[in-house]
């Protein structure tokens, strides 16, 4: 994902918010076909399919190093905390905009 243009900025001591237009450039390689039964990897099948690309408008929050810290010091690990922070915020404004997360 690159940002094209910054449409709308808030800033607070603890964060930056922002929306804007960006582009996506999706990329398959492969594909996994999995047992059934076991759930285990049969093969890894390769493939060469062109990149899909689009722009799209989207959001997204910049936090200070100062909370990256502050959840190590707590020997909790950032990435974690950021993907669920994700989660919440998805289904939040999946449920403001009355839409599917899909959409």
């Amino acid at each position: 994902m690159s940002i094209i243009a910054i449409l709308k900025s808030y800033h607070s001591i603890y964060h930056t918010i922002l929306s804007g237009v960006v582009q996506v450039i999706c990329s398959v390689y492969s594909y996994d076909k999995y047992w059934l039964r076991s759930n285990d990897i049969m093969e890894t099948c390769e493939c060469s399919l062109p990149p899909l690309e689009y722009e799209t408008l989207a959001f997204w929050i910049d936090l200070p190093l100062e909370i990256k810290k502050s959840l190590e010091e707590e020997s909790l690990n950032p990435l974690e905390a950021i993907h669920g922070a994700n989660h919440v915020l998805e289904s939040l404004c999946t449920l403001f905009a009355q839409c599917d997360a899909g959409s």
